[in-house]
């Protein structure tokens, strides 16, 4: 996350990882997503 922030690119925290949600919002996740669909919703792919 805080590369991206870093860089000025969107972090995305996807919540099926090792982190969960309130530590991916510490760690400066723009947006999380529950599923592979929500981001690619998200990313408008």
């Amino acid at each position: 996350m805080a590369f991206a922030s870093q860089m000025g690119f969107v972090a995305a925290g996807v919540t099926w990882g090792y982190r969960d949600r309130d530590e991916l919002l510490a760690a400066g996740a723009d947006f999380l997503v529950d599923s592979f669909e929500e981001l690619a919703q998200k990313l408008e792919l």
